[in-house]
């Protein structure tokens, strides 16, 4: 059994592994219900980690893990991890490894030329081109991140967190808000993929993250969704990895 674990921004979640099929799936908001979850598994015989936290708080879990499974191999996922596909990233010193691992299990779900969209408090574009070779992407903003920000920097902007489909043209604040931030994120989403169509022929569109499906049913364009991808990605890379070790 292998346990991947995905530390997030706003929460971490975890998917055990039994050969190629994922038997289970879970998530926690902070570490210490983390460390909880990850006490009842058993018949764990490898573990990968993907962290977006801090170096403190991430050596102060990896050195938990090791503890709470002391004859297991523990692999932290850094930037210096074999990946499966070249990495034309200019400053490999900062990229997300979240965006990397997303990148490495869409190429093994889906192969290459893939323009990877992830949907979470950012929303990322990632491109494998058909070389299999990872040539970057963009950062943008998140449905709740957007909502958030409407709230924290306005006087009187009231906090909103459903997203659905609404009408353009709103008559209430509360639906004002939801249409803007709704469909002004579709619409940079379906022209963000409409430009790298024009770019790259037999492009595949794979969405991932906890708002693909509401994206992907609202898109007028062909898309996969996958919300386990960064975990084909984690062991994938561990099974990489643990080959050096």
């Amino acid at each position: 059994m292998t346990l991947t674990i995905d530390i997030g921004n706003s929460r971490s979640k975890i998917a055990v592994f039994s050969n190629e099929e994922i038997i289970h799936r879970d998530t926690a908001d902070c570490f210490s219900v983390l460390k909880e979850k990850i006490k009842k598994l058993t018949t764990i015989e490898s573990i990968v980690v993907c962290s977006v936290k801090s170096k403190e708080e991430n050596t102060l879990f990896i050195n938990y893990l090791q503890e709470e499974f002391p004859n297991i191999f523990v692999f932290k996922f850094n930037r210096n991890s074999i990946l499966p596909f070249e990495n034309n990233y200019i400053d490999k010193s900062t990229i997300g490894l979240d965006r990397l691992a997303g990148v490495s299990g869409a190429n093994v779900l889906f192969g290459n030329n893939i323009l990877l969209i992830d949907l979470g408090t950012c929303i990322t574009f990632d491109y494998l081109d058909k070389n299999n070779t990872y040539q970057g992407g963009s950062i943008s903003i998140g449905f709740q991140t957007k909502y958030k920000a409407l709230h924290n920097f306005t006087a009187n902007l009231p906090l909103v967190k459903e997203i659905g489909k609404t009408e353009i043209c709103a008559k209430t604040t509360l639906e004002s808000i939801r249409s803007g931030v709704v469909n002004g994120t579709i619409f940079e989403i379906e022209k963000t993929i409409e430009e790298y169509k024009r770019a790259y022929k037999d492009l595949k569109v794979v969405l991932s993250g906890g708002d693909a499906v509401f994206v992907h049913q609202s898109l007028n364009c062909e898309t996969f969704v996958c919300e386990d991808i960064i975990f084909y990605g984690l062991k994938k890379i561990l099974e990489l990895n643990a080959k050096k070790n």
